[in-house]
């Protein structure tokens, strides 16, 4: 799995989590909605990820920072989003100002990274959202979004975008991905199936130690990233 997939795939199981009117069952999902105490500001105050307690304020930083902790734990996952230990990244301004200080503010988004959004007026700073997929429209992945994890479109066009940080990819470890060898298989259609184009069988065979092209059903292949 590549690490954009895991993020998404760790940020969309918290669909629904809404905010707590109180510090107790912070794990339950269907919060009440009349505070903003959540689990995510629980979870990273107990490792002092940020430079102070966040719960019981806006947390929608907070939510992208806990989905990068959940994946990479509290050193690896700062790195990848450029904070410093200890750091002000609870704040939108201090996203956007980490990211701009490293290089890693970028104006065309992929999946896996975060957008950044200013206020109309452009003097104030107000959101941040996992970017989940990218075509005529951007969909995100969100918390606090009405004190809420949820779904959410934006337009590409829209003037309050400030711009997206990416992420911190190649510090991230890739987990490999699985094939169980079917009847009717061969190296070359398994190649197809996971690179487009047969002519990568080799990439298969040499991670697999395979010498020709002969394999078995039920043999288990890794199938390496070659992105």
């Amino acid at each position: 799995m590549k690490p954009t997939e895991k993020l998404i795939r760790i940020a969309a199981l918290e669909v629904g989590y809404i905010g707590h009117g109180s510090r107790s069952d912070l794990d339950n999902p269907a919060g009440d909605g009349k505070a903003k105490y959540t689990k995510y500001a629980r979870d990273l105050d107990a490792v002092g990820y940020f430079n102070g307690k966040k719960q019981g304020f806006d947390w929608c930083a907070v939510f992208v920072a806990w989905c990068f902790f959940k994946g990479w734990g509290k050193e690896l996952s700062q790195k990848m989003l450029t904070y410093p230990p200890r750091s002000c990244g609870a704040g939108v301004k201090w996203v956007y100002s980490y990211g701009k200080r490293a290089g890693r503010i970028v104006k065309k988004p992929k999946p896996g990274d975060i957008l950044i959004w200013k206020t109309a007026d452009g003097k104030g700073w107000q959101h941040v959202a996992i970017v989940e997929t990218v075509g005529d429209m951007i969909h995100t992945l969100e918390g606090n979004s009405d004190n809420r994890v949820r779904h959410w479109t934006y337009s590409p066009d829209d003037k309050r975008i400030a711009g997206y940080l990416r992420p911190r990819w190649d510090l991230a470890d890739v987990e490999p991905e699985w094939y169980t060898v079917k009847k009717g298989d061969s190296l070359w259609k398994i190649s197809k199936r996971y690179y487009g184009t047969g002519w990568k069988y080799t990439v298969i065979a040499k991670a697999n130690g395979i010498k020709g092209n002969r394999i078995l059903p039920g043999q288990v292949l890794i199938i390496p990233d070659i992105d």
